[in-house]
């Protein structure tokens, strides 16, 4: 946060650099009937309410599993809610120095989260038993 930054300009910050993100996901797929749907949201409550959150999460991985499930789960996005939601939650492990691994196992528990089959706490739980550490620029 910058020193005139206000905790609102900050919030409205992280909500655009999730639309901004979830823009790219959509331009890049490279699917016909996704094109011209890069701007299609249907509601930023889900988005705003999980950067409102963020300020009373102090764990990244509970942090993390509330972007995976609110917004595969809440659909603020016409295409590409899972992609976005999984993008989100990558970033905020990221931040916190852990990524997840690349493996159909990821794939299959994020699916099953936008379909509804694990609550926050059981996501929460999976990202840190899963969760692996980023190497140090200084380790690779």
């Amino acid at each position: 946060m910058t020193g005139s930054e206000t905790v609102r300009e900050r919030a409205d910050r992280c909500v655009e650099s999730i639309l901004v993100g979830h823009r790219i996901i959509i331009r890049e797929s490279g699917n016909a009937h996704e094109e011209g749907l890069e701007d299609a949201v249907y509601s930023r409550g889900p988005i705003q309410g999980l950067v409102d959150a963020g300020d009373f999460i102090d764990d990244p991985f509970e942090y993390a599993a509330q972007a995976l499930e609110r917004i595969s789960t809440m659909h603020p996005f016409a295409e590409g809610n899972k992609r976005t939601a999984f993008f989100t939650t990558l970033c905020i492990l990221n931040w916190a120095g852990f990524t997840l691994p690349d493996t159909d196992a990821t794939y299959r528990f994020a699916l099953e989260t936008s379909m509804g089959m694990h609550d926050v706490e059981e996501i929460g739980a999976w990202l840190r038993e899963n969760a692996v550490a980023l190497q140090a620029k200084d380790d690779r």
